[in-house]
């Protein structure tokens, strides 16, 4: 049987709340620069759009609406953990909806996962997705015992939407939730047709900008998800990397738990319904990475409902060591966190595990952009424009130089945001400043360039070698 915390509610409240301003403290102090993808998140989010090249357009907003406070990385991912933190807060009243006794250790171990962890360290889409995937899975399960349905099926559909306009994942969740309520409660057709009607007219902004702009993020999507080839190693790696992002003891506990209760979950839909949107989302993602390749995070959702049903099953248990395995993986995570958060803080800048810094990612781009900008005091080019063709070192010089960035692209591939933007051909006449580190100089029109230099850094774990082209009255490629 399941030990009862006294007013459950307010003690984990104090435990998330407590968590969240640990996060927040640790990101004000963070010596941590933004990667790249934050930074062209950081770019977008100074136009705002109903879409962009690689992510629907909520990430931008979010990131639009902090950088009110201000520009430097604190505000930049200021709302990650405030969105983690609210998520977790659903993933409470998901459990306490169905089984009230686990609620506190259900949303306890979600909000200690190792991936929420990292994740609020930085500014992703999937805080935005985990927040609408919780809060539209609650919405759903409140509309099928109210007195007033239909109020909850709207709100479940505008989360959904919202949740469409965050990161393409969201599309995975609706049709498993409308199986399961077609199957077990199918007296709700009014209401699960105003909920997906309301989650599409929410979305249609973003698709129409899709079709405006070439489909753009659906190729990108299709191409992340079959451009690759397909090799077991991933396919084990992938599986790996979920003991990471649920913590090494509960992702364990999660898998034996399946095995030994898969007579019990079929007899409660709400077990189907949980164990279904956490399983069927990592099936899909694993067979993305048997295809073609896959990231860890891509099954992040999955964890929003597992945490739920391990709780279930463990704490229901009559065994007294899968009780205390769930409480000890729990644990576990805890400190696991701790390390997480302090690590950036307390480890020299130099510190390397085997020949990998850990942080890699979150290195260079300052001194990046510093370099570039003393060059471009250097030339004396103070109207010229700043050009580039990687996209990553844009992003990151469009945050850490100057935020009028242009790609450099004499092939008009459309392989990024701003190859879909930006056409340099428009801009005769004008000075360029080029940063490369093409060994392909070929393309580079010869009679315009009126000086280079090189330069090199430590950037992303690695030392590179770049090379300034100040191109003179640009005539086009």
């Amino acid at each position: 049987m399941v030990s009862k915390i006294p007013r459950p509610f307010f003690w984990f409240s104090i435990c998330n709340f407590t968590l969240l301003v640990l996060r927040l403290i640790c990101l004000w102090y963070s010596p941590l620069e933004l990667y790249a993808d934050e930074a062209q998140y950081w770019l977008w989010s100074l136009q705002p759009d109903w879409g962009y090249y690689s992510k629907p357009p909520m990430i931008a907003w979010v990131i639009w609406l902090s950088t009110t406070l201000g520009d430097s990385e604190f505000y930049v991912r200021l709302a990650s953990p405030i969105l983690y933190s609210l998520s977790a807060w659903l993933v409470y009243a998901i459990a306490h909806q169905l089984w009230p006794a686990v609620a506190f250790w259900a949303a306890l171990a979600y909000v200690t996962m190792p991936a929420i962890h990292i994740g609020s360290m930085l500014i992703t889409t999937d805080a935005l997705l985990l927040l609408f995937w919780a809060a539209s899975l609650y919405c759903t399960l409140r509309a099928t015992t109210s007195t007033l349905p239909m109020a909850w099926w709207t709100i479940a559909g505008a989360m959904a939407g919202f949740g469409m306009l965050s990161k393409p994942n969201m599309l995975i969740f609706l049709p498993i939730v409308v199986a399961w309520l077609w199957y077990y409660v199918p007296r709700f057709y009014m209401g699960i047709a105003c909920a997906i009607s309301l989650a599409t007219i929410i979305y249609l902004p973003n698709f129409y900008w899709n079709i405006t702009h070439h489909m753009a993020t659906v190729n990108h999507v299709k191409g992340l998800v079959l451009g690759g080839q397909g090799r077991l190693w991933g396919s084990i790696e992938f599986i790996a990397a979920q003991f990471g992002m649920m913590g090494p003891v509960l992702f364990g506990l999660m898998l034996y738990l399946l095995i030994n209760s898969r007579r019990a979950i079929l007899e409660q839909p709400q077990l189907v319904l949980l164990w279904g949107l956490g399983l069927i989302q990592i099936t899909v993602v694993l067979g993305f990475a048997m295809i073609s390749h896959a990231y860890a995070n891509w099954a992040a959702p999955s964890y929003v409902t597992l945490c739920v049903v391990v709780a279930y099953h463990a704490l229901q248990s009559q065994s007294h060591r899968v009780q205390q395995a769930f409480k000890v993986g729990v644990g576990v995570n805890i400190l696991v966190g701790i390390i997480i958060m302090l690590y950036p803080l307390l480890a020299p800048s130099d510190f390397k595990i085997g020949n990998i810094d850990p942080l890699q990612r979150l290195k260079g781009g300052k001194e990046l952009g510093s370099t570039v900008c003393q060059i471009y005091k250097q030339y004396q080019t103070e109207h010229a424009l700043l050009v580039s063709d990687d996209r990553k070192e844009l992003a990151l010089l469009g945050y850490y130089c100057m935020p009028q960035v242009l790609k450099w692209n004499p092939k008009h591939l459309t392989n990024d945001h701003f190859d879909l933007t930006t056409n340099l051909n428009l801009y005769h006449g004008y000075d360029l400043l080029l940063i490369s580190k093409s060994e392909d100089l070929q393309q580079i029109p010869k009679p315009s360039v009126h000086e280079y230099s090189n330069f090199t850094i430590y950037y992303s774990g690695k030392i590179r070698h770049y090379k300034v082209f100040l191109l003179k009255d640009f005539q086009g490629y």
